[in-house]
């Protein structure tokens, strides 16, 4: 769907809300069940990166970006990485 540029846009937009929604999931709970929402929502958008870079551009890009960053954070890292960091 993402390489069809007709569809693109709600591609990205839908992965970007499912990890959101996964990061604030992950804040309601705590132990392993916080951890592994935290990994499958960093999980996600690392994969989503390797496979399309741009992320769906410019705007769409700071977005992941600062929610790869927010995850990494919750997950304990003093200095979070963005996405070309992975």
């Amino acid at each position: 769907i993402a390489s069809n540029e007709k569809y693109q846009d709600i591609f990205f937009d839908a992965t970007y809300n499912k990890n959101y929604c996964r990061l604030k999931y992950a804040q309601s709970l705590e132990g392993d069940e916080r951890e592994t929402q935290l990994d499958r929502a960093a999980l996600d958008i690392r994969r989503t990166y390797l496979g399309f870079p741009t992320m769906g551009g410019p705007e769409s890009y700071q977005k992941f970006d600062k929610l790869i960053r927010a995850i990494r954070t919750l997950q304990g890292e003093k200095d979070p990485k963005g996405l070309k960091d992975n």
